[in-house]
């Protein structure tokens, strides 16, 4: 009796619970109806759009390009033999003009030389005068001794004594030629035909054994060294052969480009330990006023390529040295053999690459077969 009182109390409350879920059940069922379904669309990948340039096969010489200073072929700083005071002064030596071999340069004070010459000279012209004489006895003295007429003692003192000048005279012409090389010591002369760089001493100084007065250096004969990796050097054709290939010796003065033409000279027959290059040098054909010894220039020599070598961006080179190609919007890759690089251009070798679309531009997931667009293509259909 007590439950049933209870439950009867009770009834309203379990009513509005009941009431509270249904409702709630009610609203979700509600909402799930409503919800529109999710339907999974498929993800569309746009075709990535690349940059071209076109391979061109490689029908003139690769440039092979160094650089260096022009330097005359010979330089040379003409010094005084022996010391005294300077007392001529050629006017070419002052206003740096072009001498010629032999033309004399400079004098020194020569008047000790001059005089020991002269007595040198007048010593041995003396004692060739005596030897004249008394060559004559003896002949007339042997006639006599034939005849009986003089003893052997007599003959034999005339034979000394002609011995003995002809001693003396040797000894003096070895003085005459020492006093007259120390007269040429005094006059400094051109060694070769050349033009005077530059002047150490002056009129009137005094200067030493061996102190240069005069440089001279060779203004018509100009020359550039330079060095070339192995590679480099392997491209130009009979190089360490004797060959001796056109090259071309150019600068920038001013907004001008100036070249020379020019020839290779001469070659080290060895590479530096150091740097693992090889020395050679290109003289120039021909020199103007331009041509200034020390001048900075850029050296282009002519190389030969090999066969199937073709000219591309050196953007065009991706890892592993790979060439990436439109193969009518698809991705083709090609290995390649690097020849050469050239500044922004790149030598490589390949028997079916020219003519063909090279991508120059980055590409992200690269893979054979791809499809790819071109930027030209690309703003075709925009259009």
């Amino acid at each position: 009796m007590a439950l049933f009182s209870t439950l009867r109390r009770n009834a309203l409350w379990y009513f509005l619970a009941a009431l509270i879920l249904a409702a709630g059940l009610g609203g979700f069922r509600v909402m799930g109806a409503l919800k529109t379904p999710v339907v999974a669309e498929p993800t569309v990948r746009e075709v990535p759009i690349v940059t071209v340039s076109t391979a061109a096969a490689v029908t003139q010489a690769l440039p092979i390009r160094g650089d260096g200073f022009i330097r005359p072929f010979r330089q040379v700083a003409v010094s005084a033999l022996s010391g005294g005071q300077i007392i001529e002064l050629n006017p070419a030596v002052e206003q740096r003009q072009r001498v010629k071999q032999g033309d004399l340069l400079a004098r020194l004070d020569d008047r000790a030389a001059r005089a020991n010459l002269a007595r040198a000279n007048a010593d041995l012209s003396g004692n060739q005068a005596n030897l004249a004489l008394l060559e004559k006895q003896l002949e007339r003295t042997q006639r006599l001794f034939t005849q009986g007429s003089v003893s052997q003692n007599q003959l034999d003192q005339l034979e000394s004594q002609v011995t003995q000048v002809k001693s003396t005279i040797a000894s003096l012409q070895a003085a005459v030629q020492s006093a007259q090389v120390t007269l040429d010591n005094t006059q400094i002369r051109a060694p070769f035909d050349g033009r005077v760089l530059e002047q150490s001493a002056d009129l009137g100084a005094v200067v030493g054994a061996g102190q240069p007065v005069v440089t001279l250096f060779t203004d018509e004969v100009m020359e550039v060294a330079l060095s070339l990796n192995e590679a480099e050097a392997d491209l130009i054709p009979g190089l360490m052969a004797g060959a001796r290939p056109d090259a071309t010796v150019s600068w920038t003065q001013g907004e001008q480009v100036v070249s020379y033409p020019a020839q290779v000279q001469r070659v080290t027959p060895a590479i530096s330990a150091t740097t693992r290059t090889l020395a050679l040098t290109v003289r120039l054909k021909n020199t103007d006023a331009r041509v200034l010894s020390n001048r900075y220039v850029n050296v282009v020599i002519d190389g030969a390529a090999p066969a199937n070598t073709v000219a591309i961006p050196s953007t065009a080179l991706r890892v592993d040295d790979q060439v990436w190609t439109n193969e009518d919007g698809q991705l083709g890759i090609h290995p390649v053999t690097v020849i050469h690089r050239d500044q922004e251009t790149l030598f490589v070798r390949h028997p079916d690459l020219a003519g063909r679309s090279v991508i120059v531009s980055s590409l992200d997931g690269a893979s054979e077969g791809m499809n790819i667009r071109t930027a030209a293509a690309q703003l075709s259909q925009a259009n």
